[in-house]
């Protein structure tokens, strides 16, 4: 019987070589099949992308080539040659499979379409890595090791593809729980959107819009929910604590940089689910929060566990280039730095855990979107004067207590969101340096009134201060007629100014649980009106004309509003003054174009003026100038081509018991209690 013939380490590396260059091959035809041909932009950036990726592993092979001292320099070039013959052999049978490739049905390239995505996800992390990601990746590691070591733990890794946090829980079940708790990750998610359904009043005040801060809609909650339950959408910490109460189970979250967070510690008992949170995989690659398991250490605590080759890093020319840059430019972050290069119109540092806004941000002046949301920042330098380029800038959830003077000089600026700050007052000189913006977001702060100031934002379509102390609102807001959507729920107001009726061009209009009492007279003009938002107030009925509105969507529940239940009455003789005579004789007079009345009457301004707050009666139209009987009638939301069927009570006006007692009308009398 022959010997076996043994494999010298020579021969297993370049084998081990022959296999990583064929892995790197398939993995570049997957990116090259994702793109479109007609996208040369995509195309050439994927060009640069494969020749970094093949000057990386070249690179690589070359070291692990020279650390085995039986291979001279020669050797290598043998070896690397042959790697590179059978990269042009692969080369040539993929051609040759492409030619005789039949035509694909349309199942096929959906599926290949989803192949190809998660590809391009799987290049995203590979690109991540060579740009020395890995080093925070590897930071982190360490210190979660060290965490899970002192209680003879250690990470079981988890597939990061968006159900990492359920196959944690459904594999800490498996290990450690009893039998009849095993789920699945399907059961956990249905488990999961069902409880968060029957309790979404402990979990919507959470779920806010990232870009604007409203809370969630009744829809958008449940979207929310059937995302969790059918699609592959990550889990965090909302999901968590809903499986808590499923399981009956306490958890614990261990963190790199941060304490244990725990779970679910009204079940008296040990955390019987452990869970390890890797922050690295949102900052890299970002992706939605990773979740592992553990397990039992297997090894020794003080003997270190080694990673795979792959895991060893090798700093190019391109990445010490980089390094340098980085160096240099001190406090500037590495977007920042990219920005600068290329001279960006965009910059995104959302979420980046920083406290002040990076140098070398003002160098940008051709910036246009600036993103600084969702971070700790207090404070804007004086130096983003330079920005004079920039239309939007998002500052929401931050550390703000008042209104940044410097974006009085943004005279560009058309879309401002402040919204999850700690903002008490509004500064009129920034206000009116802002005439050029479109849309403001003062959303979840401390604003107890508006500056007159706002009437200089003529240009304004969109104001939200949902969420504040708002305890009034300017009468000034009347000179905004461009605005088409306003946003005053969750203050304090008791009125609203009529002037508000002037915005012609107001499409939706939220004021829902505040403290009115009324609503302004001659909102019926506001024929643009398509959502109203009214609930929880303190109305009574609606303002005269308002069923002329074509509104589409109206919410009023939670109001004091009047109930159709008639009473007997007595009526008292009616006894006008002199001067309510006099008026409905001139306002009768004044509407003969051709009367002396109507000629002279401009010539007295200050009865001019006395005369401005007329009425009519809703019964004979004629003008009066004291509301003399206050009435209510019932309107069906049918007849406002509504899709309700309820009624609501509308305010209307008579001139005299004449004209109430007259038949043929709907009109009731309101009583006191």
């Amino acid at each position: 019987m022959e010997d076996e013939t043994v494999e010298t380490p020579e021969e297993q590396l370049a084998k081990q070589h022959r296999k990583e260059k064929k892995d790197m091959q398939a993995k570049i035809q997957s990116m090259k099949n994702a793109i479109p041909k007609n996208d040369k932009k995509r195309r050439k950036q994927m060009t640069e992308e494969i020749a970094k990726i093949e000057a990386e592993l070249s690179q690589k092979h070359v070291e692990e080539l020279r650390q085995l001292k039986s291979i001279n320099d020669t050797e290598v070039k043998e070896v690397l040659n042959g790697v590179e013959t059978m990269k042009m052999e692969v080369g040539e049978e993929e051609k040759g499979e492409e030619a005789t490739q039949p035509r694909l049905t349309k199942a096929q390239k959906r599926r290949d379409k989803k192949a190809a995505e998660e590809k391009e996800r799987e290049s995203r992390i590979a690109e991540a890595e060579v740009q020395n990601l890995q080093g925070v990746r590897h930071q982190e590691g360490l210190k979660l090791a060290q965490k899970l070591a002192q209680q003879q733990l250690q990470i079981k890794e988890i597939s990061s593809d968006g159900h990492c946090m359920y196959r944690a829980i459904e594999d800490q079940l498996a290990q450690r729980s009893k039998p009849g708790l095993v789920m699945s990750v399907k059961e956990l998610r249905s488990r999961t959107a069902e409880y968060m359904r029957g309790h979404a009043d402990d979990f919507l005040p959470f779920l806010t819009n990232p870009n604007n801060g409203d809370m969630y809609t009744a829809d958008e909650f449940e979207k929310y929910c059937s995302d969790a339950e059918h699609t592959a959408a990550w889990g965090g910490q909302l999901e968590l604590r809903a499986l808590t109460q499923v399981l009956q189970l306490p958890m614990e979250v261990i963190q790199a940089d941060s304490p244990t967070i725990k779970i679910g510690e009204e079940f008296d008992s040990e955390p019987i689910i452990t869970l390890v949170y890797v922050g690295y995989m949102r900052h890299a690659y970002g992706l939605g929060e990773h979740y592992n398991s553990v397990e039992r250490l297997k090894e020794p605590v003080n003997r270190p566990r080694r990673t795979d080759r792959s895991s060893r890093s090798i700093l190019s020319p391109w990445k010490l280039k980089c390094e340098r840059c980085l160096a240099l430019v001190g406090e500037m972050t590495e977007s920042v730095v990219r920005a600068l290069y290329g001279r960006a119109a965009s910059l995104n540092l959302s979420s980046k855990k920083i406290n002040a806004v990076p140098k070398g941000v003002s160098r940008l002046a051709k910036l246009s979107v600036l993103l600084l949301n969702n971070n700790s920042i207090s404070a804007l330098p004086a130096e983003l004067l330079s920005l004079q380029h920039l239309v939007e800038l998002n500052l929401g959830n931050n550390a703000f207590k008042e209104v940044p003077a410097v974006l009085g000089h943004l005279e560009s600026l058309k879309k401002l969101y402040l919204f999850s700050n700690q903002i008490t007052v509004v500064p009129p000189d920034v206000i009116d340096g802002l005439r050029n913006l479109v849309l403001l977001n003062l959303n979840h702060n401390h604003i107890q009134r508006l500056p007159p100031e706002i009437k200089s934002l003529s240009r304004l379509q969109h104001l939200s201060v949902l969420d504040n102390k708002l305890e009034e609102v300017p009468v000034e807001l009347g000179h905004l007629t461009m605005l088409s959507e306003i946003n005053f729920t969750s203050n304090s107001l008791s009125w609203l100014p009529k002037q508000l009726c002037q915005c012609k061009e107001l499409t939706k209009l939220h004021v829902a649980r505040n403290k009115l009492t009324s609503l302004p007279e001659g909102m019926g003009a506001l024929s643009k009106l398509k959502v109203l938002d009214v609930a929880g107030n303190q109305l009574s009925m609606f303002p005269v004309e308002f069923h002329l509105l074509s509104l589409k969507e109206l919410y009023y529940e939670g109001n004091r509003f009047v109930r159709c239940e008639p009473m007997l009455s007595v009526q008292n003789a009616e006894v006008l003054t002199l001067k309510e005579l006099v008026a409905r004789l001139v306002l009768r007079e004044d509407r003969n174009r051709s009367s002396l009345v109507h000629r002279m009457l401009p010539h007295y301004p200050l009865l001019t003026a006395l005369l401005a707050n007329v009425s009519c009666c809703a019964v004979c139209l004629n003008p009066f100038l004291t509301t003399w009987l206050e009435c209510v009638h019932f309107i069906n939301l049918k007849v406002m081509k509504m899709r309700s069927s309820q009624t609501i009570p509308v305010r209307a006006v008579l001139c005299s018991y004449k004209c109430f007692n007259t038949d043929g009308h709907s009109y009731y009398g309101v009583a006191t209690r």
